[in-house]
């Protein structure tokens, strides 16, 4: 990816841009004329959470951009010559651009996949670094990955969501004290594999193998131990298939 193609995949931000804040219900037309003189040849970063870290740039002939956040646009921006500065990151604190509400969207869901596919890989490698291994596609589909959007559960009549035991696209010493560890409670086993996801399985037939691929165990939340049923029909019903 080029500059170019970073100015494609950004919003460009003009005196006509008008934003919207879902929240509080007010649209405000923003006006970067100042930011556009003033910070020429430089880029910003807001990173507030996962889903809105962005990036604003100024282009030499002080047009403005703003991006979702990936490493790879912030390469492209240093390869460049675009130099660090800190100023006002338009759509960065959960407001859109009213009219490219929908584009937006699509760049944001493209870059949040993009950043967890990065820290997958970084997790990967700082695993198989310390002797973490990667364990058969067969034993991992006899598990339930516990995806990001979370899983509904049901314990008595209180319903709740259960979600992956790291949460978060830094490699930050949580999750390194996460990483290829394993934790077991009232008959059921959880793991973090080597690229960050949560597994949970029945029984403790999975132990010799995760230990054979280097993991260890670990003393943290395992989820589905407190009899706790699944209400997700397609997850239930795994879930039953895969008890020994």
């Amino acid at each position: 990816m080029n500059i170019q193609d970073l100015k494609e995949k950004s919003i460009n931000v003009t005196n006509e841009t008008i934003t919207y804040s879902p929240v509080y219900s007010k649209e405000l037309t923003i006006d970067m004329s100042e930011i556009g003189a003033h910070y020429i040849g430089c880029y910003a970063v807001n990173n507030a959470t996962i889903n809105n870290s962005t990036i604003c740039f100024v282009t030499g002939d002080s047009e403005v951009f703003v991006c979702p956040y990936t490493r790879e646009a912030r390469r492209v921006l240093e390869e460049e010559g675009y130099v660090l500065n800190y100023f006002y990151v338009p759509f960065s604190c959960g407001e859109i651009p009213k009219n490219e509400a929908e584009r937006w969207q699509a760049l944001r869901e493209e870059a949040t996949k993009i950043a967890f596919n990065e820290f997958a890989s970084e997790c990967i490698r700082y695993c198989n670094r310390h002797g973490v291994h990667a364990i058969s596609d067969e034993s991992l589909s006899s598990c339930l990955r516990i995806p990001r959007e979370g899983i509904t559960v049901k314990k008595l009549f209180k319903k709740r969501q259960i979600f992956p035991l790291i949460d978060t696209t830094s490699l930050t010493q949580d999750v390194v004290e996460l990483l290829g560890k394993y934790s077991i409670s009232s008959g059921v086993c959880c793991f973090v594999y080597i690229d960050s996801s949560t597994y949970v399985v029945p029984g403790y037939w999975m132990i010799d193998e995760l230990r054979k691929a280097g993991f260890k165990r670990g003393d943290f939340y395992v989820p589905l131990s407190g009899g706790e049923t699944i209400v997700d029909p397609g997850f239930a019903a795994h879930w039953e298939s895969i008890k020994r």
